[in-house]
């Protein structure tokens, strides 16, 4: 018995999940058949898990854990929107990804459809993430003003009208308080698309606290 095991062991091809059922099948081996199989026996398991090739084999070799083994850590989050989500938070909760544009010209009253549907839904990700306390809501343009310094001073007069037209927008048609949000021109951005583009910061966030921490002494 012990050469059958120790073949199936060496052999590439038995699984780590496999391998735990063999131990928890080992007790009624070595007792003998039975309607109901006993536990395994401790030497059994030890045997097993010793010979795991890895953590994860002698994790599923535990008897209490074979039938209930844990999920993995999931894949690393990655900032990209899945298909048929407009917008979500950052996986560093730094800002506020959308995807679409949002920046309309400042002398529209009411935003296109389009950019209207996805402040929207940046509006929803703030309402759902109400420990964001500020959002900066930052315009750049890509078109490169020179160095003249009207040419600079009007393009961040563009960028901040632009800015503030979102804080409208966020503000009177979202009911997002005011107090959430900054808009903020910032003028010429050496790697912003041509045109407008507006980033979400989030530069606020509530502390989050620990109860088990706070009843420490």
């Amino acid at each position: 018995m012990t050469w059958a095991i120790q073949t199936l062991v060496n052999s590439e091809t038995l699984s780590a999940r496999r391998l735990g059922l063999l131990a928890l099948g080992l007790g009624g081996c070595v007792s003998g058949s039975s309607a109901e199989p006993p536990a395994p026996s401790t030497a059994a398991v030890r045997w097993i898990a010793e010979r795991a090739p890895d953590e994860s084999v002698a994790r599923d070799a535990d008897p209490e854990r074979a039938l209930e083994a844990p999920l993995e850590a999931g894949a690393p989050c990655l900032d990209e929107l899945p298909p048929g989500t407009v917008a979500r938070l950052s996986c560093d909760g730094a800002a506020i990804l959308v995807a679409g544009a949002v920046v309309f010209h400042p002398m529209r009253r009411v935003a296109p459809p389009e950019e209207r549907s996805n402040l929207a839904a940046v509006a929803e990700v703030m309402r759902d993430h109400s420990e964001i306390l500020l959002v900066q809501i930052e315009v750049f343009t890509g078109d490169d003003p020179g160095r003249e310094p009207d040419s600079v001073r009007r393009a961040f007069r563009h960028t901040q009208q632009r800015a503030d037209a979102l804080f409208r927008q966020l503000w009177l048609r979202e009911r997002i308080s005011a107090e959430r949000l900054e808009p903020v021109g910032r003028g010429y951005g050496a790697s912003s698309p041509k045109g407008f583009t507006a980033r979400f910061r989030v530069v606020q966030r509530r502390a989050e606290v620990d109860p088990a921490a706070q009843s420490q002494p």
